[in-house]
């Protein structure tokens, strides 16, 4: 009984039946569907029917066109079902049904469009008489497996070849022989319900029909037995080439061979002697293997490349997947939510594009947990780093595992030296011969087996030596896991000790390579040692991140030193060090920073180091103005009366600036310009530059000052002056800044296109480097300039998740303001209810009267709801007014002078609204004149 979708055909009756009522068809009828049964979902030519219902007789096209048309009546009984015969262009016929050809919607493998393309030319020209041998190459887990699966279903479905497939296994007890063959013959001989095949067999390779029981029966299999009473090699050879010809003869023979590396010698021979025939036939023979399984010395690497080099086969090489290919994966393993950016690159650098590696570490993570669409796409919720699925981990052990005394004690070495490593390192760390070393590593490489080379290596001492990369960090992952842990500090030692010989007094340039190997051997002094090296040439680079890294690796290593006062002045001099990185990777009033700075500040009192002291506290003091500019003022003060006792002209330049500083964000302008005017004047060009430059950052403050007191020109002038003084120092940082104080500048102005400009060289660097501070800073200027809402919150919100907290009200104002122009009135009055309470908490002022008179815009477009709260809007502008005139910030009062004048003309008071704007209004004549000054000129004209 054969089933399809909603019918059954009782081969033993000629019955077809739907359900349980018979659906009549006639004698020739029922054995045309039962030949397209048995090749349900491929192309059955008209001579294949011809020949199978109609054997030794001459029917017309009409016959069989009659029968097609009423196996289709009877099927149309069902309407529901999804079975029918489909015409295949005049070639013959093809039935489908539901249940049969799900698995032909299968989308084919990714990435593998090019490899699939080559396999179908392969078998058009085998379709035309061209004998074709394929060889698919790559490593465990590319894909070889699922590419043949796809290929030989579509060789199935849309052509009237047939399909023999045989698998090699890795078996305990040896390989044995003729296993890959056996199973192809049995594949065909299954699949061909005719019995064509078997009967080929049994005519052509008789030899070949006694290790196939139970094809026919015993009286037949006794009789060809006797016809071999001597079976050899060269006979069965010969038998399966005339089989296979003599199959391909009718129709075009696919046959596939996987795992060839676990083949038998006696296979490769059959399938060299299949290849190697000059005899015309429609077959495709196609083997897959993997490389680095087979040695030079073995027959199939022998009889592959003799092929190969006679053109009498073909290699198509698997390739890893690229990043777009690992996204495409994703997509497909992750639906319904999109797969997050850095994703796709952190998976495709962690797996080196390996499909296999992709899906199970993708299948690891998701039930672990650590994969996950809770923000709306998929992303890790932990670093990959270490990630190595169970299953995964025991594939590359079973590939360490086959390896050779030499060849493992070489790669337990490198596992430990690292991802990239030299020869001459491993060599020193497994005691073996460099020379030894190269050959092995070479041997591997060559078959592709867990290195490949990269290049030379040349170190002072003259040594030149091969430099070789694991295929895979997992594969390095693996090995090192493996092994003891006392082995592996011996590795470290051996290789630090080696390294730090050959690069003598130059191992300052590998101080980080040292630091690492050193700390995993227990060497501590000298891991110690090589860190704080390592970040000095961190330094060197403009650096922060590195150098942060290395001096709190350090410092953990100093922490098991006897307790000196020479071990007390290394950790301070670390300290200093790392509290200025941290600065400028976090911001100054970071936690981190802040801790540090404290520690610094409390040894540099232990050991009496006075200007060590007061650069803490000044770090400290910064901390506070961007956290509380109150406590801020009293520490300023402090530093004042400290640089006085000290009486050096470069704390008192400091002291000053910190002061001018917290007044400035006070709104306490002309006391801040006083101490800031005289930090320029102490200023000298030799002052040792800072990571964070105390200079550009008075220049910009005396900038915005001339700014909002009304001088422009004197404004730019000093912007200018901060600009090019933190390009002279050539530190990334300090141009970071000075760009990201300019931007802010160009947006207090109202000038957008500047402020774009710069806030743009800001974000290029600090993406660079790390800036998170200016970063952030950098999206608030550029969200208000193009007046993207989204752009600017998400750039507070950054901000202040870097603990800083300094000119919130500023970059709120800005916020408050796009809203109001996008005319979502709530929002903004939100947003100034946040504003004034910080206002409130830290005592910054310096942008106070904005905020009023934003709200007094809030209060003036309806957002209060009745009559008589809408009428403070003045009140609001009138308190703006007032503060901006004690402030003696012309800019506020002008704004707030525009706000009044509008709301009084609104209410048809034009002559009050003339006098509040020429109260504070200054004739244009420059070219630079703000916005807001040529706005409220225009409004005085049209009054």
């Amino acid at each position: 009984m054969i089933s399809f979708g909603p019918f059954s055909l009782d081969e033993n009756a000629d019955r077809l039946w739907h359900g349980a009522e018979e659906r009549p068809l006639r004698a020739k009828s029922l054995a045309v569907l039962r030949e397209l049964l048995r090749r349900r979902g491929r192309l059955v030519t008209r001579e294949e029917l011809f020949r199978a219902c109609w054997p030794k007789t001459a029917v017309s096209q009409t016959v069989l066109r009659v029968c097609i048309s009423e196996i289709r009546t009877a099927l149309a009984a069902d309407v529901t079902s999804a079975t029918a015969v489909q015409n295949v262009g005049r070639r013959g016929y093809r039935l489908v049904s539901e249940d049969a050809d799900a698995h032909l919607s299968a989308a084919p493998p990714i990435a593998r469009d090019r490899e699939l393309d080559r396999l179908r030319r392969a078998l058009a020209r085998a379709d035309g008489g061209l004998r074709q041998v394929v060889l698919v190459t790559g490593e465990a887990g590319l894909g070889k497996t699922t590419l043949m699966e796809y290929f030989a279903e579509e060789t199935r479905t849309t052509s009237r070849a047939r399909v023999g497939w045989g698998a090699c296994a890795e078996l305990t007890g040896g390989p044995v022989a003729y296993l890959p063959i056996l199973d192809v013959l049995g594949h065909l001989c299954v699949e061909d319900p005719g019995g064509n095949v078997v009967a080929a067999v049994e005519r052509l390779a008789p030899s070949w029909l006694s290790q196939l029981p139970g094809l026919i029966d015993p009286a037949r299999a006794a009789d060809s037995a006797r016809r071999v009473p001597n079976t050899n090699r060269d006979r069965m050879l010969r038998e399966f080439a005339e089989l296979v010809e003599d199959i391909a003869a009718e129709e075009t023979l696919v046959l596939v061979f996987e795992d060839l590396h676990w083949s038998d010698f006696a296979s490769i021979d059959a399938l060299a002697f299949v290849a190697q025939r000059s005899r015309p036939a429609r077959l495709l023979v196609v083997c897959t293997y993997r490389p680095a399984d087979i040695a030079r010395e073995t027959p199939l690497y022998r009889i592959s490349q003799g092929l190969v080099a006679n053109r009498r086969a073909t290699v198509l090489p698997l390739a890893p997947l690229t990043c777009r290919d690992v996204e495409a994966c994703l997509t497909k393993q992750l639906p319904d939510v999109p797969v997050a950016a850095n994703l796709s690159r952190s998976l495709h650098a962690r797996t080196q594009g390996n499909p296999l590696f992709v899906t199970t570490t993708v299948d690891y993570l998701l039930e672990r947990g650590l994969l996950s669409a809770g923000d709306g796409s998929w992303d890790v919720t932990a670093p990959l780093d270490g990630v190595v699925p169970d299953g995964l981990r025991q594939l590359v052990l079973c590939r360490v595992d086959r390896l050779d005394p030499s060849e493992r004690c070489v790669m337990d070495a490198a596992s430990i030296d690292g991802a990239d490593f030299t020869v001459a390192s491993v060599a020193a760390a497994s005691g073996l011969a460099m020379a030894v070393v190269e050959e092995v590593c070479s041997r591997l490489a060559s078959r592709n087996e867990l290195v490949s080379p990269t290049g030379v290596a040349a170190w002072p001492d003259d040594t030149v030596s091969g430099r070789y990369a694991f295929s895979h960090v997992v594969y390095r992952e693996v090995i090192e896991a493996a092994l003891p842990s006392v082995h592996v500090q011996r590795i470290h030692r051996s290789i630090a000790e080696r390294l730090e010989s050959a690069w003598g007094e130059r191992n300052g340039e590998i101080a980080a390579q040292l630091a690492l190997h050193f700390g995993a051997a227990g060497d501590r002094a000298r891991a110690m040692r090589y860190h704080i090296a390592a970040a000095a040439g961190a330094g060197s680079r403009f650096a922060p991140r590195e150098i942060a890294l290395h001096l709190r690796a350090a410092l953990e290593h100093l922490r098991y030193e006897a307790n000196t006062t020479e071990q007390a002045r290394v950790e301070l001099t670390c300290l200093i060090d790392l509290g200025r990185a941290l600065v400028v990777t976090h911001g100054p009033a970071s936690e981190a920073a802040l801790a540090v700075h404290r520690r610094a500040l409390e040894l540099a009192e232990q050991l009496g180091e006075p200007h060590v002291r007061f650069g803490m506290q000044t770090a400290i003091c910064a901390s506070a103005i961007m956290r509380d500019l109150r406590h801020a003022y009293d520490l300023a003060n402090e530093l004042l009366d400290t640089s006085a006792r000290l009486a050096t002209p470069r704390l008192t330049f400091f002291a000053h600036v910190s002061c001018g500083v917290v007044l400035f964000n006070q709104g306490e302008l002309a006391s801040a310009r006083g101490h800031l005017d005289q930090a320029h004047e102490m200023w000298q060009a030799d002052f040792t530059p800072s990571p964070f430059d105390a200079y550009v950052l008075t220049c910009a403050v005396l900038g915005n000052i001339a700014l909002i007191g009304g001088d422009t020109d004197e404004g730019l002038d000093w912007l200018r002056k901060s600009v090019a003084h933190a390009e002279s120092l050539d530190s990334p940082y300090n141009i970071s800044n000075s760009h990201q104080l300019a931007a802010q500048f160009y947006a207090i102005a109202g000038q957008r296109e500047p402020a774009v400009q710069h806030a743009a060289k800001a974000a290029a660097l600090a993406a660079e480097y790390g800036f998170v501070v200016h970063e952030a800073i950098a999206a608030i200027v550029d969200g208000w300039a193009r007046r993207d809402v989204t752009v600017l919150r998400q750039g507070i919100e950054r901000y202040e998740s870097a603990e800083q907290y300094l000119a919130t009200s500023v970059f709120r104002g800005l916020l408050v303001e796009t809203l109001l122009e996008l005319d979502q009135i709530a929002a903004a009055h939100a947003e100034l209810v946040t504003a004034l309470a910080f206002v409130e908490r830290s005592g910054e002022r310096r942008h106070l009267a904005e905020l009023y008179r934003l709200y007094g815009e809030c209060v003036r477009h309806g957002f209060v709801g009745d009559e008589a709260e809408r009428s403070d809007a003045k009140a609001w502008f009138n308190r703006a007014l007032e503060l901006a005139r004690q402030q003696g910030a012309w800019l506020w009062e002008l704004r707030a002078a525009i706000a009044t004048a509008s709301l009084l003309t609104s209410q048809g008071a034009q002559g009050a609204a003339r006098a509040v704007l020429e109260s504070c209004v200054r004739p244009l004549h420059r070219e630079n004149d703000l916005p807001d000054l040529r706005k409220a000129h225009a409004f005085l004209a049209a009054l």
